[in-house]
C-alpha cells in the first residue's frame, strides 16, 4: 500500500472524550504532513474513532470508495478496532500495519407486499420474529437443498461471515471461525423444533435461502448488521462480489489473539 497522504476521520462525536482525542489526533496528523479531508473520494484511508458500531457505520457508508479503514477503539470490545496508542500516526507513516481484504454478505429479500429490498452486511444477516415475544417458522435451504425435512421454529437463524462470527453468532451459540476462512456460519437461534438442529459451517460460495412460513401470522424481519427490514417473506443470502479492507497495526493482526484478548478474556 502506498504512503498515506490524506485521511478522512469518522468519529463518534457524541462523546466528549472522542472529540478531545480527535483534536489531538488532527494536530499530530498535520505535524506529520498528512492532510485531513472531508471528501471521501480524496482520502487514502478512513480513520474511525469509536467502537465497533462506529466502524460498521463507516464501512457501510464509505466502502464503495474502495479505500481501507483503520480504527482506534473507544468502545467496549472493539474487535474491529486497534487499541489506542501514542504512536498511531507514526505507525501509519512507517507502514507498520497489515491490510486485510474481507468479504461482505449480500441480502435480497421479498416482503409480504411484494417489495424487494437489498443490502450488504459486514458481520451477519439475521432472520428474526418481528415481535419480541413471537417466533419464526422457516424453511431453510443451502444451494437448493433443504436444511432438514421439517420447518424450523424459534427465533430464526443467523448467517455470519468469519469476521462476524464473534458477534451475534457467538452469543447465540454459533462457532467462532478464523478470519480469512472461505466459509459462513449458519446458526439457528433459540430453536424450539426440531430441537436437534445445530449450527453449521458452509462454503462461502453457497446460496442460502430462507422461506418464512405463515409470514402474515408469524411476521419476520431481516437484519443486516442491525439494520432491519420488516415483513419479509423470502430471503436470499450469498457472498457479495464487493469487499472491504481493514487495517490492523503491527502487533494487532493476530486474529486468534484478538479473539482471546477482546472476546474470550473476562473483563
Amino acid at each position: 500500500m502506498k504512503r498515506v497522504k490524506r485521511v478522512m476521520i469518522v468519529a463518534d462525536s457524541k462523546k466528549k472524550k472522542i472529540r478531545e482525542y480527535q483534536k489531538d489526533l488532527e494536530r499530530r496528523l498535520i505535524d506529520a504532513k498528512i492532510e485531513i479531508v472531508s471528501c471521501p473520494t480524496e482520502a487514502d484511508i478512513f480513520i474511525a474513532l469509536g467502537g465497533d458500531g462506529t466502524m460498521l457505520r463507516a464501512i457501510h457508508e464509505f466502502q464503495r470508495f474502495g479505500k481501507p479503514f483503520v480504527g482506534e477503539n473507544f468502545g467496549w470490545k472493539g474487535f474491529l478496532m486497534n487499541d489506542q496508542r501514542d504512536d498511531f500516526v507514526e505507525m501509519l507513516q512507517q507502514r507498520r500495519y497489515s491490510v486485510h481484504t474481507l468479504p461482505l454478505l449480500e441480502l435480497k429479500a421479498t416482503t409480504t407486499r411484494g417489495h424487494t429490498v437489498e443490502d450488504l452486511s459486514i458481520n451477519d444477516v439475521a432472520i428474526k420474529p418481528l415481535k419480541p415475544a413471537g417466533s419464526c417458522k422457516i424453511m431453510l435451504s443451502v444451494n437448493g437443498r433443504p436444511y432438514g425435512d421439517k420447518p424450523i421454529m424459534g427465533d430464526g437463524i443467523i448467517v455470519s461471515t468469519a469476521l462476524g462470527s464473534t458477534a451475534y453468532n457467538l452469543s447465540a451459540g454459533g462457532p467462532v471461525v478464523t478470519v480469512g476462512s472461505e466459509v459462513f456460519s449458519l446458526t439457528p437461534n433459540n430453536v424450539h423444533t426440531p430441537i436437534q438442529i445445530e449450527p453449521t459451517i458452509v462454503r462461502a460460495d453457497s446460496v442460502i435461502e430462507v422461506e418464512i412460513l405463515e409470514p402474515k401470522v408469524r411476521k419476520a424481519l431481516a437484519a443486516c448488521d442491525g439494520r432491519e427490514y420488516h415483513h419479509v417473506a423470502h430471503v436470499t443470502i450469498r457472498q457479495s462480489q464487493e469487499q472491504f479492507q481493514l487495517i490492523f497495526l503491527e502487533g494487532e493482526e493476530d486474529f486468534m489473539g484478538r479473539l482471546f484478548n477482546k472476546i474470550m478474556k473476562a473483563q
